[in-house]
């Protein structure tokens, strides 16, 4: 009985891995989309910045809004004017490509 739990909790572990990008990919699109409203107005940095830390604590996870120029618009963990450009970040330029 030992030999099938283990199997089983590999089986769900190994799905489960292989649909996080999946879960990601949704969870970026619909995080995209909230602040849609928040990218046409005047002080989207000030917004944005707020968005960030209030998405980013409650589920323990780093938040950051990058501009498609790599400008960093809000973090969850820093002040945004003081970080640096994001533009050459290998995680971020996939994106941009795929999205510009």
């Amino acid at each position: 009985m030992s030999i099938l739990g283990h199997h089983l909790v590999g089986l769900t572990r190994d799905a489960r891995l292989d649909d996080l990008p999946t879960q990601l990919e949704f969870e970026a699109r619909i995080t995209a989309e909230a602040c849609l409203p928040y990218l046409l107005g005047e002080e989207e940095h000030t917004v944005l910045d707020a968005l960030a830390k209030r998405l980013g604590k409650p589920i323990d996870t780093r938040v950051t809004f990058v501009a498609t120029d790599g400008k960093v618009l809000g973090d969850s963990e820093q002040v945004p004017t003081v970080m640096d450009n994001h533009r050459d970040r290998l995680e971020l330029m996939s994106v941009v490509v795929c999205y510009a």
